[in-house]
């Protein structure tokens, strides 16, 4: 009896490591991830709230994440595909790491931080984290973000 559970427990065992092995999830673009084809292009992109892909140049990767490289996803040619919108991120477009930045149209003073734009919950927030208005940068809507926490 005790034979026949072992292997009735091994063969539940291997199918089950069977099926796992099989199921391989798809990759979902989050908000803020970098991804690049692999074995394509070097071209890096950055997935925004609404899970577009937007192409960023080399100079403005170096500006926001200080060309560290393994915060990039490589992903087939297919996972990449479909949403990709063709408006460029460069130099121009971007702010280091710690701007204080508010888009022109939007009452929101947001901190840059991680490749996102950290909102500020109310005034006192922002003068509590010891910053000043005369430190932040306005900006154009088609400067790109992904939204990140709140402050």
């Amino acid at each position: 009896m005790a034979k026949k559970v072992m292997l009735l427990v091994l063969i539940c065992l291997g199918f089950h490591s069977l099926s796992f092995s099989q199921a391989q999830a798809a990759y979902v673009a989050k908000a803020g991830d970098l991804i690049k084809v692999a074995g394509g292009s070097n071209t890096v992109y950055l997935v925004d709230d609404i899970g577009q892909r937007i192409p960023l140049s080399a100079e403005a990767y170096r500006i926001r994440y200080n060309n560290d490289f393994s915060l990039v996803q490589s992903l087939t040619e297919e996972e990449v595909a479909g949403r990709t919108n063709h408006f460029l991120i460069n130099e121009t477009l971007s702010h280091k790491e710690g701007t204080l930045i508010k888009y022109w149209n939007s009452p929101t003073i947001y901190l840059l931080e991680d490749g996102f734009k950290r909102g500020f919950t109310s005034w006192d927030s922002f003068e509590d984290a010891g910053y000043k208005l005369s430190n932040v940068q306005l900006v154009g809507e088609y400067e790109i973000y992904p939204t990140g926490l709140i402050i």
